[in-house]
């Protein structure tokens, strides 16, 4: 008898069963519908069945057997209102239910240690991802996204605070920073580039970063701390939609905004927010609240791509002036740093392996294209990138490495030379490889 029949059964006839297991003797059925009836019917006919897939394998057992299957009739009477169940039948009834049940703990048991062998293994792999954690190249923020059921900037982010040493150097309550982050992963939305794996993926490149290159021993610590948080938030409840629409569609958000750098200003306000709940930052002086907020709010700002031809402008002529030694950076020129950073770590999927490169392509001109969906149905211009009938998203690609990214890292090579070395290789890689692209026709992103 199929297990899962039985425990229906057992639902059904749940009165009966009760009197069954109430007395030795027999059971007198004195009330049973007809749902009842055919159930009891079915269980009676099946119980031998049941028990001849059973072996004994002692001489008790198969004494106990013997006795079991002779308690039944070749062909079960019908059961109706009045009919008696003498004890026999109760017995073997009794005896079904408790085979019933150990086999229903043994499949529970097998699918407990099913589920633990899965976890240990999952455990392992996620152990491995974040191994990676301050390498370029291999860390694969998709597979830490799956191997952390979902939650990879919680993990990225914790493990980068551990590597980074800010927990013990700042004495950061785990727990508090836990719930935050748990909050923060749970405000992004499900976009297809802008959510948390996004900002798992900055977090890395962020701490990997700070990793490879020498200026890192010249930051402070609330320095670090201010530039892994802003990379943590930069994104966080994005709409999925640019500035432009939300000008274009005179968006609340616009309103509230005032058409300045929306998104950035939303992301700051609700990531705020979260922090007021889960506020692990509380044991540090006014002085240094206050630089941490101004920081990261100054960093996630500069992450609007208006900024961009600014900022590298600034920052080249600033490298010029005071050089690489941060001991001669002060004040607004430190922030400056963090700033860039940042901004360069947050466009640098054209500068990562192609694996990387190519899965971020294909997100970012999915949200494109939903956002110019969105546009043509509430009769607005569509945006030339977000036309999915008319958009050349390989040579859109290559434009944005060649003209944005490229010239970042070539800029940031003074400050993080092992950095840029990474990034301005793999941008070029990719760069020719969109090239061959377009050199064979190919206008959207293939599979591999």
């Amino acid at each position: 008898m199929d297990v899962d029949v039985a425990l229906e059964h057992l639902g059904t006839l749940l009165p009966v069963l009760k009197q069954l297991a109430a007395t030795s003797g027999p059971v007198h059925i004195v009330a049973i519908n007809p749902e009842q009836q055919a159930a009891l019917v079915d269980l009676v006919a099946g119980l031998q069945v049941f028990d001849e897939q059973e072996t004994p394998r002692s001489e008790s057992d198969k004494q106990l057997y013997a006795e079991y299957v002779s308690s039944f009739q070749p062909k079960p009477r019908p059961v109706s209102r009045g009919t008696t169940l003498g004890r026999p039948l109760a017995t073997a009834w009794l005896d079904a239910l408790r085979t019933i049940r150990v086999h229903q703990l043994a499949l529970r048991w097998r699918a407990k240690a099913a589920r633990k062998r899965e976890e240990v293994q999952t455990l392992t792999r996620l152990s491995h991802e974040l191994r990676l954690i301050s390498e370029w190249e291999h860390f694969n923020v998709f597979r830490v996204s799956e191997a952390s059921n979902g939650a990879p900037l919680q993990v990225t982010t914790m493990y980068a605070f551990h590597k980074l040493g800010l927990i013990d150097k700042l004495e950061i309550p785990v727990d508090t920073l836990k719930a935050f982050l748990t909050g923060l992963e749970e405000t992004y939305k499900p976009n297809p580039y802008h959510n948390s794996t996004h900002a798992a993926d900055v977090v890395q490149v962020v701490t990997a970063t700070l990793c490879m290159d020498e200026f890192t021993s010249q930051l402070t610590d609330l320095e670090v701390l201010s530039l892994l948080l802003a990379a943590c938030i930069h994104d966080v409840a994005h709409p999925g939609v640019n500035n432009a629409y939300l000008i274009k569609a005179y968006a609340d958000m616009a309103l509230t905004y005032n058409d300045n750098s929306i998104n950035e200003n939303w992301h700051l306000s609700c990531a705020f927010r979260i922090l007021k709940d889960h506020n692990f930052l509380t044991h540090l002086s006014e002085a240094d609240y206050r630089f941490v907020r101004r920081t990261i709010i100054d960093a996630v700002l500069y992450t609007d791509m208006m900024f961009h031809q600014q900022l590298l402008k600034q920052f080249q002529a600033t490298m010029g002036v005071l050089g690489p030694n941060l001991d001669n950076w002060k004040d607004e020129n430190r922030v400056l740093l963090l700033r860039y950073v940042l901004h360069a770590c947050d466009i640098s999927n054209p500068a990562r392996p192609w694996s990387v490169c190519r899965e971020w392509a294909v997100r970012i001109t999915e949200e494109n294209f939903a956002q110019g969906d969105r546009e043509r149905e509430e009769g607005l211009p569509v945006s030339p990138l977000n036309d999915r009938d008319k958009a050349n998203p390989v040579k859109g690609q290559q434009v944005f490495c060649d003209m944005f990214v490229k010239p970042t890292f070539q800029i940031m090579a003074a400050l993080a030379p092992n950095t840029a070395a990474k990034a301005l290789a793999y941008a070029a890689e990719n760069s020719e490889r969109y090239e061959d692209f377009l050199a064979q026709g190919i206008i959207h992103l293939p599979d591999h």
